[in-house]
């Protein structure tokens, strides 16, 4: 009967809506639900980029430290960082850091960890970088030395030629 045909396409049109609702709020991040097991969103900062990825709720900071190692193909040594709720680093280095950082994240509109993935490599970057600079500095020195040694001979030399010319008169 057309009656029921219309109310059937009208239910079917209420369900396609709340699936893309609900494939919305996935992909925002607001169901934070994969099976039984809570997850949280993880969106890892590094020189590598940016990776978003879940993590159950429950887990250790030895758990997410090997999925964020698997996860970037990381082969050294690595240290994570996560971003209070004031936006300060904090060295993740334990279960209740990883608590603290999960509890600022469910604090936050996107409900995201954030954390800084910081590499063995990341670390060498930077202390070449600082050596660098520093070189850098120390022979700008050298250079600015060298400069005032050679005014100082100049006015050295006219002095001596003035004197000579003083003695001449």
């Amino acid at each position: 009967n057309e009656e029921e045909m219309v109310a059937m396409a009208t239910r079917l049109r209420e369900l396609e809506s709340q699936v893309g609702e609900f494939t919305r709020m996935l992909d925002d991040g607001e169901i934070m639900r994969v099976g039984k097991v809570r997850q949280v969103r993880i969106k890892c900062y590094g020189s590598f980029g940016r990776r978003l990825m879940l993590a159950p709720q429950q887990c250790t900071q030895e758990e997410l430290k090997e999925l964020v190692k698997n996860e970037l193909e990381i082969k050294g040594g690595f240290w994570l960082r996560y971003k209070d709720a004031d936006g300060d680093l904090l060295e993740l280095i334990s279960d209740a850091a990883l608590r603290s950082a999960i509890a600022d994240a469910i604090t936050r509109k996107d409900r995201t960890v954030l954390l800084d993935v910081f590499t063995v490599l990341d670390k060498e970057r930077g202390e070449a970088e600082e050596a660098q600079k520093q070189a850098d500095r120390e022979r700008q020195e050298m250079e600015d030395a060298e400069e005032a040694r050679r005014k100082e001979e100049e006015e050295a030399v006219a002095a001596e030629e003035a004197a000579e010319e003083a003695r001449r008169i």
